[in-house]
Order: C-alpha cells, then sequence, then structure tokens
C-alpha cells in the first residue's frame, strides 16, 4: 500500500476522532486530559510520515487503527457514557495483559442482563476480541 494511502486514511481516522472525542466533563471523569486514541492516531501518523517503521509494525499500525476506527464509530453511534460501560472495561483489561478479568467482567454482564453465559463461552468470546484487537501474539 503506498504512504500516501495510509496517511490519507490515517487523516480520516483522525478526523473521526476529533469528531468522537469527548467532553472536557467526560475527559476529567477518565483523568484525561487528551483520549489516548487521539494520541495514538497522531502518533502513528507521524511514524509513517517520517518512514520509522519496519513492515511489521506497519501492520500493527493498520491493525490498531482499524481497532479505533470501529471503537470510534461505535462511540459515534452510542455515545461515550453508554461505551464507557462494559465493552472499555473489557478493553481496557486485555490491554493490561488482564485476560481472566476480562472473561469474569463479561460473563458477569452477560448473567446479570439475563443470558446465561458459561465461562467456556465467556473465554471464546474474549480470544476472539483480543484477536479483533490485535492482542493475540
Amino acid at each position: 500500500m503506498k504512504k500516501e494511502t495510509i496517511l490519507k486514511r490515517i487523516e480520516q481516522l483522525s478526523t473521526l476522532c476529533e469528531e468522537t472525542e469527548p467532553t472536557s466533563r467526560e475527559l476529567l471523569n477518565m483523568d484525561k486530559l487528551f483520549s489516548q486514541d487521539l494520541i495514538s492516531v497522531d502518533m502513528m501518523y507521524l511514524q509513517i510520515k517520517n518512514e520509522t517503521y519496519s513492515r511489521d509494525e506497519l501492520i500493527d499500525i493498520m491493525k490498531e487503527c482499524n481497532w479505533i476506527w470501529k471503537k470510534r464509530q461505535k462511540v459515534k453511534e452510542i455515545g461515550w457514557t453508554e461505551y464507557n460501560s462494559i465493552d472499555r472495561k473489557i478493553e481496557e483489561s486485555l490491554r493490561g495483559g488482564r485476560k481472566i478479568e476480562a472473561i469474569k467482567t463479561y460473563r458477569k454482564h452477560r448473567i446479570d442482563n439475563g443470558t446465561d453465559c458459561s465461562l467456556k463461552d465467556a473465554k471464546v468470546y474474549i480470544d476472539k476480541l483480543q484477536v479483533k484487537m490485535g492482542l493475540d501474539s
């Protein structure tokens, strides 16, 4: 893929992040000044622009961009308050290397909402989510 094409797509992602950036109040509740997505997208843009990446790093950048895009589209659809609930907790657990915590959180959420969820079902779901997030290595 050409560098210009990648940069253009990352610019689209940056625009989406800016459109869906939490309000100042929401950021304060998150103990942040800027969202991690916005910071990551800007860093990836500069990395591509300055050509400081290997082929494997480029693939990782593209996976991360896809994950942020999907997440921000969901935020755009339902808003930060709703998004920050279960999905955010699971994502934070996985990004922090706490897979068992993510499985327990997902399973409890399903059971609390009246849906049966075995430990195996929860693990399968979290395993698939890890792959989608690019954390499966």
